[in-house]
């Protein structure tokens, strides 16, 4: 494993040096660090296989999984000669430089050279992988209860925002226009499901139930993907993912099974791009699996633009940027990035997105990105082992995971910022659970 390690920063370092004494061309230089960036990330990816002793679905491989399809794929398709990643063809069509989509390899190479060398030198014991709670019939009984409760609200608020979303169109999801407001008792029985959910989950309920119970919350998932809300239920299929094969089959998932999920989400990905954008289905024929990966990596264009805009001055970032999500949500980073890359296309509803390597990039430099390659390997197995000695702590680690996972094309603090409230709730319900019914044992 240190001889991989060695290696990594051998070729990073013999890279750079090369650049600084030899001179090449734009073409060249740029082609070699899609070589080293994409080298990097599958050997990055191979090193969190191998620890996790090859459990495709372990969150730590989720993790560098939607990293390697948001962000470092366009350099893998500029490597083979598929794209020019300096022609990005997104909200604006002005040529990069290549000096910024250089200093964008950096950064990543960075960044996986960290995450690769906490892997190694973290010992065995933050590779467990043993959530092996059994049935909890309070958890269980209780999460039923207030699921059936949420269920009907739930839907009709989303019902009702997708009727909204139909009469207003595609890009009033990013412009603000949807603004449907439920009544407030209908709010609040609706939060009921969500939570209810995550009980269940955390009881380990019976396969068939768990079965019934997800076959009610996927349509809840495709609404919310046929409007554009991506983010959080994208990553939610993976941990559910991730949950059913850990407690439910005993088998790993295989090549095969690989081959299918992956088919099934591009497949999925195509319909719903389809239907939002008001195309046909499968319009991009044979070509339908490169059309999706290299769409994913749209990503990448934020951490490119920010790294452009930042090294001519036009913004300035700190670490209060952190908390723009709390103190002033509508002066994000990632919009300041968006309007200074085409101002008409933001106000239309179009976005580059965000990605912590953007905001880390802007806010601490490549010192910042350093730290972030380095501990978010260490923060999600922390998490991981940590979930596996207590269920309230799985549950959690559930509700927080979906946006860690999206981290890459979403900001850094998301997975506690956006989950503030279903935290403070679900913490009190376990806390009641505790008092009222697991005290009298």
């Amino acid at each position: 494993m240190y001889i991989k390690l060695l290696l990594v920063l051998v070729l990073n370092i013999s890279h750079l040096i090369f650049q600084s004494v030899f001179e090449m061309s734009d073409e060249r230089s740029l082609w070699i660090s899609s070589v080293l960036v994409t080298f990097n990330y599958f050997l990055m990816l191979y090193i969190s296989l191998s620890r996790v002793n090859y459990n495709y679905l372990h969150p730590l491989v989720l993790y560098v999984i939607t990293s390697g399809l948001f962000i470092y794929n366009r350099f893998f398709f500029h490597f083979l000669g598929l794209s020019d990643i300096t022609k990005p063809n997104f909200m604006d069509f002005t040529v990069l430089e290549h000096g910024y989509v250089y200093s964008t390899a950096l950064i990543l190479q960075l960044f996986t050279v960290a995450f690769a060398s906490t892997l190694i030198f973290l010992p065995s014991s933050f590779y467990k992988n043993n959530w092996s709670f059994k049935l909890d019939n309070i958890y269980f009984k209780v999460g039923v209860i207030m699921y059936f409760i949420g269920i009907v609200p739930a839907y009709y608020i989303q019902v009702m925002t997708v009727s909204e979303f139909l009469n207003k169109g595609y890009l009033s999801v990013f412009t603000d226009g949807i603004k449907y407001e439920a009544p407030a008792l209908i709010k609040f029985f609706g939060v009921f499901f969500r939570l209810g959910l995550f009980l269940i989950l955390i009881s380990i309920p019976p396969k068939k139930m768990l079965k019934l119970i997800l076959i009610l919350f996927l349509p809840f998932i495709f609404l919310n993907l046929m409007m554009g809300v991506r983010g959080y239920y994208f990553s939610f299929i993976l941990v559910l993912l991730f949950y059913y094969y850990n407690f439910y089959s005993l088998k790993k998932l295989n090549l095969k099974k690989s081959f299918y999920l992956v088919f099934g989400v591009v497949l999925l990905g195509d319909l719903i791009a389809s239907y939002r954008l008001g195309l046909m289905p499968l319009e991009n024929g044979f070509s339908i699996f490169y059309e999706f990966f290299y769409n994913q990596g749209t990503s990448v264009l934020a951490v490119i633009n920010s790294v452009k805009y930042q090294e001519l001055g036009l913004i300035d970032a700190g670490y209060i940027n952190y908390f723009d999500l709390v103190i002033t949500p509508q002066n994000l980073l990632q919009d300041k990035v968006d309007y200074l890359v085409s101002s008409a296309s933001k106000v239309r509803g179009l976005s580059l997105g965000g990605s912590i390597y953007q905001e880390g990039y802007l806010i601490g430099g490549f010192l910042l990105i350093f730290i972030l390659g380095a501990f978010s390997p260490l923060v999600i197995l922390s998490l991981s082992v940590i979930s596996q000695r207590n269920r309230v702590l799985f549950g959690v680690f559930l509700i927080i995971l979906p946006d860690i996972l999206f981290s890459p094309r979403s900001r850094l603090l998301d997975f506690l910022l956006k989950n503030a409230v279903y935290l403070l709730l679900f913490l009190l319900i376990t806390f009641l659970i505790a008092i009222l019914f697991k005290g009298k044992k």
